[in-house]
């Protein structure tokens, strides 16, 4: 998936890429400003609360909202001054620190997402790289994460919360091996001699 990016894919190329629709460019600026619109829409039309058995898209709206308008006013804050007693002063100093935690913090919203959409449609990966990657990247993050039901459909209905109880993880590649090398044809009937 290249997301808005594939504009630059196409430019390169010439234009024998196909050019992303406008729709892509339209969703990376809600991304890239409004994260915490975009990104609970997605999670919600995937469905992982079926899929997960966890109702996210609210409390992530509201955690994503938080925190990234306080990224915004500290960083505000940290740079308005006021006047006082004929002299300008700055009582916000340190207030950056507030606001890169606010956005460490929605780049863990972010990343946990990744990792749940990853999980409901079984895409390898791990939390490492869903963390660095919304940390460095999060508007192509959000915009991967809403564009995944188009492009893979909808999740399978009959997944389960590794969670939760009736998880049945799938055979190890080795008891695979196991039970395929245990396998003998003449307990089924089949003759396995070579006529001569």
């Amino acid at each position: 998936f290249g997301g808005p990016l594939l504009i630059f894919e196409s430019l390169c190329s010439a234009f024998n890429q196909e050019v992303p629709p406008s729709t892509e460019a339209i969703r990376f600026a809600l991304s890239l400003f409004v994260p915490y619109y975009v990104l609970p829409v997605a999670f919600a039309r995937i469905n992982t609360e079926k899929v997960l058995g966890v109702g996210w898209a609210p409390p992530l709206f509201c955690w994503m909202a938080f925190w990234w308008w306080i990224w915004i006013t500290m960083h505000i804050a940290e740079l308005a001054p006021y006047r006082r007693g004929g002299k300008w002063n700055n009582p916000a100093e340190g207030w950056w620190a507030m606001a890169w935690t606010g956005y460490l913090l929605v780049v863990v919203a972010v990343a946990g997402c990744r990792y749940s959409t990853r999980s409901v449609y079984r895409i390898p990966g791990n939390v490492v790289h869903d963390f660095l990657v919304s940390l460095v990247a999060y508007p192509l993050v959000i915009c991967q994460i809403s564009a995944q039901e188009v492009i893979q459909g909808a999740p399978f209905d009959t997944q389960v919360s590794p969670l939760s109880p009736e998880y049945k993880p799938e055979p190890a590649a080795e008891e695979v091996q196991a039970t395929t090398r245990s396998y003998d044809p003449a307990s089924f009937g089949i003759n396995t001699e070579v006529p001569s």
